[in-house]
């Protein structure tokens, strides 16, 4: 029978303030450690096995496992034995397994077993150490084997942040070196388009010259053909009249289709010349306008620059001078021509253009 005040299972919880999960856990667990009591249809604990359990929790929140809580339980209190059946008062003796007679243990002694139920529990205890050993052994591989894997990790991740950021150098090269050759093919291609248009002005001179020697030459071949049609015609009335003449009617007809078709072949082909050499020389004439009208505005940027220098440079009583008002006496036609071209841009000039 257990001495002074008893619990159970709720009043530990409430006690050590866990959930009554947690603690029939323990209570099971951790039994061999309680002391334990059954009355009724419940299960009673002592003052003992609660200031146990405070033990078991304090080592939970220091981070132990339960391998090493019960290595250090079976230290401090060792396995709680089994309580023997109160024995009869007086010198009787109770028969053995073989027949044989047992003296009877002593009041408030233990039983006859309990040498080798102490020899067995330390046999227990030197496994369990062996195997908390080995535990941890385990634990302490795992975690080396955990800090391994970080650093594999972290030196993969090392490795793929300068891959890339080589990959974004080799990028950042290779994309300066075809800018670069753009800008080279955009001048190269500037130049050859100025050659070009110098050679095209040549070609076009050439190759009207060319058209003009052509038609020369075709007019030149048709007089011909035409004399020797006269010549032919001449020698065919000498022979036949009247065969001659449907010869004659025949060879003129073919001579003026003959004739029409050359010149129609050569009108197109002179028009085309034409056209071709007008929008060759129009694209020559553009662009020459464009470099002069960009000269001209350079010229006259240039001229500003330099007017408004020229203002800025000059004394302030020179400038106040410039933008008095003119004499109110006449002045001649002549003088007021001559003064009007430099009085005009003193008095219209606003102070934000001499800025």
């Amino acid at each position: 029978m257990m001495e002074g005040r008893t619990y159970l299972a709720s009043d530990l919880a409430g006690e050590l303030g866990l959930p009554r999960s947690t603690i029939n856990d323990w209570l099971v667990r951790y039994a061999d450690y309680l002391e334990v009591d059954t009355r009724g249809k419940r299960k009673v604990y002592s003052a003992k096995s609660l200031r146990i359990l405070k033990e078991i929790s304090e080592m939970r929140n220091e981070g132990k496992s339960s391998f090493e809580i019960e290595q250090l339980l079976a230290s401090r209190y060792g396995i709680r034995p089994e309580v023997a059946p109160p024995a009869p008062q007086g010198p009787e003796q109770q028969p053995g397994a073989s027949g044989e007679t047992l003296p009877a243990p002593q009041e408030g002694g233990l039983p006859a077993l309990r040498p080798a139920f102490e020899q067995m529990t330390v046999q227990i205890n030197t496994e369990f150490l062996k195997l908390a050993n080995r535990l941890e052994e385990a634990e302490r591989y795992r975690k080396r084997l955990v800090q391994r894997m970080w650093a594999v990790t972290a030196g993969l991740i090392v490795a793929l942040a300068v891959l890339v950021l080589v990959l974004a150098l080799i990028m950042y090269q290779v994309f300066g070196r075809i800018e670069k050759k753009n800008r080279e093919t955009a001048e190269t291609l500037s130049r050859e388009s100025g050659e070009k248009l110098g050679e095209l002005g040549v070609v076009l001179d050439s190759s009207r010259q060319d058209f003009n020697e052509n038609i020369a030459k075709l007019k030149e071949e048709m007089a011909a053909q035409r004399r020797s049609f006269e010549e032919k015609l001449k020698e065919l009335e000498a022979n036949s009249a009247t065969r001659a003449e449907a010869q004659i009617i025949k060879f003129k007809e073919e001579f003026a289709r003959r004739q029409q078709e050359e010149l129609k072949r050569l009108e197109g082909l002179q028009q085309t010349v034409r056209e071709t050499a007008k929008s060759q020389l129009d694209a020559v004439k553009e662009e020459m306008r464009r470099q002069e009208a960009a000269r001209l505005e350079a010229e006259k940027a240039a001229a500003a620059k330099k007017e408004a220098e020229a203002r800025l440079n000059q004394p302030k009583e020179t400038q106040k001078q410039e933008q008095k008002p003119a004499p109110s006496k006449e002045v001649p036609k002549q003088e007021q021509q001559k003064l009007a071209p430099v009085q005009a841009p003193a008095s219209t000039q606003k102070p934000e253009t001499v800025k």
